[in-house]
C-alpha cells in the first residue's frame, strides 16, 4: 500500500496490463493461385452469360414474351452454380482439362458428366435437345454465346459446323428453328452492305 489505493503498483489505481508473451508467427496459408484464377473464369462465364440473357430477355419483353423473359433472367443469375462446388470445382480446372494425365482426364470427364447432368440448359440433361424445354433452349443460346465470345468463336458458325452434328439434329427440326429465333434476337443485325 506504497500508493495508498491498495492495488500495490504505483500508477494511480490503473491496473497494470498482464505483461504478453511475444506468440510465434504461424506460416501463413499458402494462396491458392490456380483456384483464385478459376474461380474467376467461373465468374467470367457467369457474368457473360448474365449479359447475353440480359440482350435477349429485353427483346424478348419487347415481343410481348414477358415471363419468359424474367423466367430466362433468373435461370441467368443461377447459372453454372455447380461448378462452384463439389467435382465440379476440384476438377474442371484448365489445368486438368488440359491435362495429359489419364486419371485427370477420367475424373474431369466425370466432373464434366456430372455439370451437364445437373444443369437444364445442356441437352444432355434432357437425354437430346429436342427434349428440351424452350426456356432452357434459351438459356443455351445464352450460354453458348458467352463461351463463343470467351474463345473469339463466331455462334452461328458453331451451330452450323459443330452444334448440330454433335447433336444430330437438322436445320429443318424445331430445336434448330427455336435456337436460330434466340440467336437472331441476341444478335445485332448485320450491318447493311456499303454501295
Amino acid at each position: 500500500m506504497a500508493n495508498g489505493n491498495g492495488n500495490g503498483n504505483g500508477n494511480g489505481g490503473t491496473p497494470k496490463p498482464p505483461d504478453k508473451k511475444p506468440t510465434a508467427q504461424k506460416d501463413p496459408k499458402p494462396v491458392d493461385v490456380e483456384g483464385m484464377k478459376h474461380l474467376a473464369e467461373v465468374k467470367r462465364h457467369k457474368d457473360l452469360v448474365i449479359s447475353s440473357a440480359d440482350v435477349l430477355s429485353q427483346r424478348l419483353w419487347e415481343q410481348g414474351r414477358v415471363e419468359f423473359a424474367r423466367n430466362l433472367m433468373a435461370l441467368a443469375y443461377a447459372h453454372d452454380v455447380s461448378k462452384f462446388q463439389g467435382i465440379e470445382w476440384r476438377e474442371l480446372r484448365r489445368s486438368k482439362t488440359k491435362s495429359d494425365d489419364e486419371e485427370d482426364k477420367k475424373t474431369a470427364f466425370i466432373a464434366f458428366r456430372h455439370h451437364q447432368e445437373a444443369n437444364p440448359h445442356h441437352p444432355e440433361h434432357w437425354g437430346g435437345v429436342n427434349n428440351m424445354p424452350e426456356i432452357h433452349i434459351a438459356e443455351m443460346v445464352c450460354d453458348m454465346h458467352a463461351r463463343s465470345s470467351e474463345i473469339g468463336t463466331d455462334l452461328r458458325g458453331y451451330v452450323k459446323t459443330v452444334f448440330l452434328k454433335k447433336h444430330n439434329i437438322t436445320t429443318r427440326g424445331k430445336p434448330y428453328r427455336k435456337m436460330k429465333e434466340f440467336i437472331d434476337l441476341l444478335l445485332d443485325p448485320p450491318l447493311a452492305k456499303m454501295e
